[in-house]
């Protein structure tokens, strides 16, 4: 099976049900999780992990709580976490202290999405002494010198979007995909995320990338039922 990361708002769920989830997740053989970091404004997500976020922040949800989490529980966690967040929930906390702090824990990386260009070389080059990923997104508004660029300066691997648009819309075309997969021509894994709803979209992105990243469709399942086993239960069924 090809690797498949699972997207997670933290503070949806205690830090118990929590933890029960990512010791789960290692038990399907899923490659990692992403926790999302809960924001007020949060502008490449759709309505589902809006939703998602202002719940989660209503309980606390928090960088700080959330590398707290993972610090806590490092021991215990068998699966690579990463973080997804915007950047200004970074710059308040401190990009320097961010990748000190978030590394310690056991935090294998962050994706952020709302990183400028004119910050990127001076976090990169930080991250990457600390060994810190910095998975880059690229998407079909991205120009092809510009693919390139992001291409070479990501790590731990590239996040694709396959179409324009938030996250939450489901998505059975991914051609352009499979395009921007040649053009980018990386050694490291390509990984799509954006509009996998169900093991037909799934198969798909597997035929062409080297994984999937699955979010808003798990997460409308846990919100519809307010019980983490529904979206697990659905997520067997599909891989």
């Amino acid at each position: 099976m090809k690797d498949i990361i699972i997207y997670f708002t933290y503070g949806l769920v205690s830090d118990k049900e929590l933890l029960k989830f990512l010791d789960r997740m290692y038990e399907m053989g899923i490659a990692a999780v992403e926790l999302g970091v809960p924001f007020s404004d949060p502008v490449a997500d759709g309505p589902v992990i809006q939703e998602a976020s202002i719940e989660a922040l209503e309980r606390g949800g928090t960088l700080q709580n959330v590398i707290g989490f993972i610090k806590k529980y490092k021991k215990s966690i068998r699966i690579p976490v990463y973080l997804m967040g915007y950047i200004n929930s970074f710059y308040s906390y401190g990009l320097s202290k961010f990748i000190e702090d978030a590394k310690a824990s056991g935090i294998k990386g962050a994706i952020i999405p709302d990183l400028p260009m004119e910050e990127l070389n001076g976090f990169r080059i930080e991250a990457k002494s600390k060994d810190f990923a910095l998975p880059l997104i690229i998407s079909p508004l991205t120009a092809e010198n510009r693919i390139k660029a992001l291409a070479k300066a990501a790590t731990g691997f590239i996040y694709l979007v396959p179409r324009m648009g938030v996250t939450g819309v489901p998505t059975d075309d991914f051609d352009s995909a499979e395009n921007m997969i040649k053009q980018i021509a990386s050694p490291l894994p390509v990984y799509i995320g954006f509009g996998i709803h169900d093991a037909s979209s799934l198969r798909s992105v597997m035929k062409i990338a080297d994984g999937a990243i699955i979010g808003s469709a798990f997460i409308k399942r846990y919100l519809d039922s307010g019980a983490i086993d529904v979206p697990i239960e659905w997520l067997k069924e599909i891989v």
